[in-house]
């Protein structure tokens, strides 16, 4: 597959003070792309974690990332003490 043309958005998440909070990192695929869940959201792990940068692409801020059911079952290839604190609550 391609990746030059993949595309990793960020939907802004506010608190009650209209403040941006978080962001939702979402998975932009090219128009002809057609659609797997688990690859979209492989892609927003790359592509914010390993392209971006974690604190880039969620601008130091908490980020959230839509999992499908089988990324649920399998945990993600890193450990959470990997992932700084400011990004998850425990």
């Amino acid at each position: 597959m391609d990746t030059t043309n993949i595309l990793l958005a960020r939907q802004p998440i506010y608190d009650r003070e209209l403040k941006v909070a978080a962001y939702e990192l979402l998975f932009r695929p090219p128009a002809d792309w057609k659609w797997d869940g688990d690859l979209a959201t492989s892609q927003v792990i790359v592509n914010a974690f390993a392209d971006l940068g974690i604190e880039q692409a969620a601008d130091n801020k908490r980020a959230f990332i839509n999992f499908t059911r089988q990324w649920l079952l399998s945990p993600p290839p890193f450990e959470p003490h990997c992932v700084p604190s400011k990004f998850w609550k425990a």
